[in-house]
């Protein structure tokens, strides 16, 4: 078995006092799409299942992953990034 590990696309730079969780950018939008694309063309091999981060950014990018491949995406709490909760991102 395989393991690929693959940071979100580019998110955007936010503060909230409410605790930033930002979504992705047009480019990062476009970088999930090229990830998507190289995965379903088999260019890493087959994937058989998709594991992402609660955070939004991560849930965003792998969207378009569950598109391409038609897979479900398991949210595993556990890889929440360090900046969980804080009130900026990218700052």
């Amino acid at each position: 078995m395989d393991i690929l590990l693959i940071r979100h696309a580019r998110p955007h730079r936010i503060t909230d006092p409410a605790g930033a969780d930002p979504g992705l950018t047009p480019e990062g939008e476009d970088q999930a799409r090229r990830l998507a694309k190289a995965l379903s063309n088999g260019r890493y091999g087959r994937v058989a299942r998709l594991v992402v981060s609660p955070m939004r950014r991560a849930r965003e990018t792998t969207e378009f992953v569950q598109a391409a491949e038609d897979l479900d995406a398991h949210v595993e709490d556990r890889l929440a990034e360090l900046d969980r909760g804080w009130t900026t991102y990218g700052v």
